[in-house]
């Protein structure tokens, strides 16, 4: 099954290869290249996700805590994660959460966090 982030061959392609071979990269190099460059933005897009993942969560930490609303240790924790994941895709560092929170977000996602002390 082919990957639909992967362009077909087509001539403009094929050039482009060719042009990459007389450069000296091979074109199993050059197509390795383009494999993690296309991954590295569908990273970016899965942990797009968690921006709004972590106004979620942060609102209903909140509303579970009456009193003490968005000065809830979790609700705090979340909204700065939030604006945290506004960076990601500038800066790429991961965002970092306390690991008891870990539990509240997808695993598909951990990757694009980090433990906080």
């Amino acid at each position: 099954q082919r990957n639909k982030a992967i362009p077909k061959a087509t001539s403009v392609n094929i050039q482009r290869q060719e042009e990459v071979e007389v450069r000296g990269l091979d074109a199993d190099r050059f197509r390795e290249l383009q494999l993690a460059m296309i991954s590295v933005t569908l990273d970016l897009r899965s942990c797009d996700k968690l921006t709004k993942l972590f106004y979620t969560l942060s609102a209903k930490a909140a509303n579970k805590d009456r009193v003490n609303f968005l000065r809830n240790e979790d609700a705090e924790s979340f909204a700065d994660a939030f604006n945290l994941s506004l960076d990601y895709a500038k800066h790429g560092e991961k965002i970092e959460l306390p690991f008891h929170l870990f539990k509240d977000i997808p695993t598909e996602l951990h990757k694009c966090l980090a433990w906080k002390n």
